[in-house]
């Protein structure tokens, strides 16, 4: 945590049934199962608890265990290897071996929850995921029925970044995207705050839309086009529903004089 004065808001809480634990380094990750709401089905949602700790003690969590978290979104990015694609794509012989295929790699963004507290529960006492995100829109896009805005979240767990040539230290932000209520729309450049429920949309990744997105459009021609049309992974993209949102004034520059109506 870093010691900044002012900070966006980034938290949320969720609760349900603990689906699978597993060690990352020093980190200890869990999946929690939830039903978002109007979903037909529960989705699942990754928390990273760091160093295994919370409060000070080891996490005390099994799968099966009900569980109410709350924490905050961060986003991390990584490279997902051709080996990894196909397992989610659950291909298990991958007839395409030639020259550039080992090499392969997709770039990958996702959306966790890091824990800052958690308890178990009874199973009838999960209650809705909520979340309350603040942050700068970097862009937006067109949805069919409401508009999809990307956040960079400068909560205060955010990483400090020194650079090497003696320019100021600045923060790495938490990115988020927040699905705006019906008629809302942000721009690019603005900052709001966004309160709503957490959504889980399951998709699949086409193999061919994810090597051209890569830059392997050269390894694409030569390859069997007829064979890789029927292989895509399964993805999922955790974002805000939100049910409010505040748009806040932009601050004016400096220097600029503004005459306020009297």
């Amino acid at each position: 945590m870093n010691t900044d004065k002012h900070f966006d808001v980034n938290r949320c809480a969720v609760s349900g049934q603990v689906v699978r634990i597993w060690d990352w380094g020093e980190d200890v990750l869990f999946r929690v199962a939830f039903v978002p709401e109007g979903a037909p089905s529960p989705r699942q949602v990754t928390m990273r608890v760091p160093l295994g700790m919370v409060n000070g003690e080891l996490v005390d969590l099994a799968p099966g265990d009900f569980v109410r978290v709350s924490g905050f979104l961060e986003s991390i990015e990584f490279q997902e290897s051709l080996q990894d694609y196909l397992r989610f794509a659950r291909v298990s012989d991958f007839k395409e071996t030639g020259d550039g295929w080992n090499d392969v790699t997709f770039r990958r963004s996702h959306t966790r929850i890091s824990v800052l507290d958690v308890e178990k529960i009874g199973k009838g006492d999960v209650s809705p995921a909520s979340v309350m995100l603040q942050g700068v829109v970097t862009r937006s896009w067109p949805l069919k029925q409401r508009t999809a805005v990307r956040l960079a979240v400068y909560d205060e767990y955010t990483t400090i970044i020194t650079p090497a040539n003696g320019k100021p230290e600045r923060r790495r932000p938490h990115y988020a995207t927040v699905l705006m209520p019906p008629g809302r729309n942000a721009r690019r450049g603005e900052r709001i705050r966004a309160a709503g429920t957490l959504s889980v949309r399951l998709y699949r990744e086409p193999i061919e839309r994810a090597l051209l997105r890569n830059g392997y459009a050269e390894l694409l021609q030569k390859a069997d086009r007829d064979y890789l049309e029927g292989i895509s992974a399964l993805r999922s993209s955790v974002s805000v529903n939100a049910k409010a949102v505040s748009i806040f004034a932009r601050l004016p520059r400096a220097g600029l004089v503004v005459n306020l109506p009297e």
